[in-house]
């Protein structure tokens, strides 16, 4: 009887060897600006197995954003340049957060008494468009908020999206790395005791250099 297997990402079912470990994404996030015209995202495709390769952006119901090309066939031992091209970004004042999602779609391979049904990979990555230049962000503008008797919140009243890593100041271990929308928020009780905050914020700059390093102790009612 001809027996179907499904090839699935780690642990979930059965990986096959020749399956997605060989493709890659250059980049871990992306950002584009009121000057870009247009960002090259290169995709590597390292193994022996052909990959259909879509794109698509989350939240880009105004169509800001062009993806060309949104679908192609990435051979085997290959890569590949997809462009994303800006458009009707004018007259935005504060930075958006979009998601970046790309599906790797394997071959499916016939293999003696079995039928094998390839299932996509899917990689998310922050699309970041920047309204301005982010060394303008203004550290004041990232606050302490107390929420009742115990829960502090790190709000960011900026317009600009953070990328921020938290560090208790006993330490040397960094916390893992929070994304912060124009007033969006992040729960940081646990750096908190009774009525005192104790920590320090690095906010990182679009080349992942340390761009503000802030102590954050004081906090609004």
């Amino acid at each position: 009887m001809t027996r179907i297997v499904f090839i699935l990402i780690l642990s979930l079912i059965i990986l096959s060897a020749d399956s997605l470990a060989g493709v890659s994404v250059v980049g871990t996030r992306f950002i584009i600006t009121q000057n870009t015209k247009s960002l090259p995202i290169k995709i590597i495709n390292d193994n022996e197995n052909d990959y259909l390769v879509k794109t698509n952006i989350s939240g880009n119901d105004e169509g800001r954003f062009v993806v060309t090309p949104p679908l192609f066939l990435l051979a085997k031992n290959t890569s590949n340049i997809q462009m994303l091209i800006p458009d009707k970004i004018e007259n935005i004042k504060a930075d958006q957060l979009y998601s970046l999602t790309i599906a790797f779609i394997p071959n499916s391979k016939k293999m003696k008494d079995f039928s094998t049904i390839s299932l996509a990979l899917r990689s998310h990555f922050n699309l970041i468009y920047r309204h301005d230049n982010l060394s303008k962000f203004d550290p004041a503008l990232l606050a302490l908020v107390k929420e009742g008797n115990d829960i502090f919140w790190l709000r960011n009243h900026s317009n600009f999206v953070l990328t921020i890593n938290i560090k208790y100041p006993s330490t040397e271990k960094l916390d893992s790395r929070i994304t912060l929308i124009p007033e969006g928020k992040v729960n940081v009780s646990k750096f908190c005791k009774l009525k005192k905050c104790n920590f320090w914020v690095f906010v990182v700059d679009d080349d992942d250099s340390i761009l503000k390093k802030i102590h954050m102790s004081n906090f609004n009612s």
